[in-house]
């Protein structure tokens, strides 16, 4: 990828005015830097933010043809994966909830119209649903029933649902086509504080404060406003201490802070109701403000006093190392374990944490990206050695940049700029 260009992309996202010369920077690129920077543009889950960011702005002309060609492309092909999803999306919820299942689905159709103005325009890859952990194994029966066999358990305990042939696009206009499969994942347990070393008690009453929405025509149970930006605030969180986070997850909540800026009872209620979640407070004001650095979102008024008070370490850290840690393509960057460190309280914890972060067993299972899931036994050992591979090529220069980094970290905590 091309680190300017990509800079130059999440710059021509921002919420406030974008100075023509941010376009007229990106038109000096060539096919090449393009071609080079699409598999990122892909990954962070912004191109078709980009492409109508592009159309509102009437500057489509600054992309060279070829690649407008294939964004548009891609564009259309997404438009008609969103549409197949929307069925299946039905098709699953009618069974679950006709078999007397309570569940509430998350991070897909119930985003729009507060996180995603128009779902065409988001990239995701999996039905996913909040079930209690009584009614999973029953859940997870309807699921298989459905067409999903099981595949995997992750490391939050969740569990992945997959059709055997679903496997890594090998171009980047195969990952909107919709024949590309889909994936099920049924969420029992939101919070993994053994993992993390980070408390966040979610407490147990979520399923009985669901609400119906209703979008692409279709009726669905989820979460309540404040307990779903807290679920996806959780979720986005637990994607930094994994070291990668799709960028148009928190384009998504930044567009949610816009569209509840004046909202101030909202605010003080969305606080309220998670005062007695243990550090999820100060991971909100923490995200919002990452928010803010990125994509130079307006904070409310009340989460703008809040963010004022954060943790002096993790506001340095967003100012410092956010940018450079969003650009990072997957797998990502090592940096966010500088924020985790600010967030156990126990040292002892932490310890055992950052070691086996830094210099994790070869053996030790690690979960696929969520939209690939291993196709068939034939092929898995040639794939775990891929893997083994895959870890080796990744880990051994992140634990080399945050190690090399660390000294730099540390006077600027000193300094306190």
């Amino acid at each position: 990828m091309n680190r300017v260009l990509a800079s130059k992309i999440v710059e021509s996202l921002s919420a406030q005015y974008v100075p023509d010369a941010v376009y007229e920077d990106m038109r000096e690129f060539g096919i090449a830097e393009w071609q080079e920077t699409l598999w990122w543009l892909s990954g962070s889950g912004l191109p078709h933010y980009f492409v109508a960011r592009l159309q509102q702005s009437c500057r489509e002309k600054i992309l060279p043809s070829d690649i407008h060609a294939t964004l548009s492309g891609n564009f259309l092909a997404n438009h008609q994966r969103v549409d197949t999803m929307a069925a299946e999306f039905e098709n699953l919820t009618r069974r679950l909830c006709e078999a007397g299942v309570n569940c509430a689905a998350v991070r897909g159709f119930e985003l729009a119209p507060e996180y995603c103005p128009n779902l065409w325009l988001r990239t995701w890859y999996a039905h996913e649903y909040i079930i209690s952990a009584e009614q999973l194994r029953y859940a997870s029966r309807i699921v298989e029933e459905a067409g999903y066999p099981f595949r995997r358990s992750g490391s939050r305990g969740e569990l992945y649902f997959a059709v055997p042939e679903m496997q890594t696009p090998s171009k980047v206009e195969d990952a909107y086509r919709a024949a590309f499969p889909r994936m099920v994942v049924l969420h029992c347990q939101i919070w993994d504080q053994d993992s993390t070393g980070i408390n966040i008690p979610v407490p147990d009453n979520l399923l009985r404060r669901v609400v119906t929405r209703r979008s692409l025509g279709i009726s669905f149970p989820t979460l309540s406003d404040e307990d779903l930006l807290a679920f996806t605030l959780i979720d986005t969180f637990a994607r930094v201490l994994s070291y990668w986070c799709k960028l148009s997850w928190l384009f998504e909540i930044s567009h949610y802070l816009q569209m509840r800026h004046s909202d101030e009872r909202f605010w003080e209620t969305f606080y309220g109701r998670i005062a007695d979640w243990g550090k999820l407070p100060e991971i909100s004001d923490f995200v919002f403000l990452l928010c803010a650095n990125i994509f130079g979102v307006a904070l409310p008024e009340y989460v703008r006093y809040r963010v004022s008070g954060l943790n002096p370490a993790l506001a340095l850290w967003t100012r410092h190392y956010g940018i450079q840690w969003a650009l990072a393509k997957y797998p990502g960057s090592k940096l966010s374990l500088l924020v985790q460190r600010e967030l156990v309280s126990d040292r002892g914890t932490w310890n055992r944490l950052r070691r086996r972060k830094l210099f994790p067993f070869l053996s030790d299972g690690t979960a696929m990206p969520s939209n690939i899931a291993t196709s068939t036994k034939h092929e898995q050992p040639k794939r775990k050695m891929s893997r083994v591979v895959d870890r080796i090529r990744f880990h051994g220069p992140a634990t080399y940049a945050y190690l090399r980094e660390l000294p730099r970290w540390k006077r600027l905590l000193a300094q306190g700029r």
